[in-house]
């Protein structure tokens, strides 16, 4: 109880931030990795960073402008 009153409920409101790097989906986390068009065309290895640090992922021969790829276990 406070101020001489009956006990009642504590309300937080919680606003995160954006961020500059990583945007957030629900429990997912989007971020975007920027290649050169060999890199696209041929093929790479590339170093994408997390929230638990870089991953590195491997990046078909082919990849299209703005295709998606899932690395599973590092959302929220």
């Amino acid at each position: 109880a406070g101020a001489g009153g009956p006990p009642g409920d504590l309300i937080i409101h919680v606003k995160v931030r954006p961020h500059s790097y990583f945007r957030r989906d629900g429990t997912n986390i989007h971020t975007d990795l920027f290649l050169t068009i060999s890199q696209a065309v041929l093929g790479s290895e590339s170093k994408v960073r997390t929230l638990y640090g870089d991953v590195t992922i491997k990046v078909p021969p082919g990849t299209q402008h703005d295709e998606r790829k899932k690395i599973s276990n590092y959302g929220i």
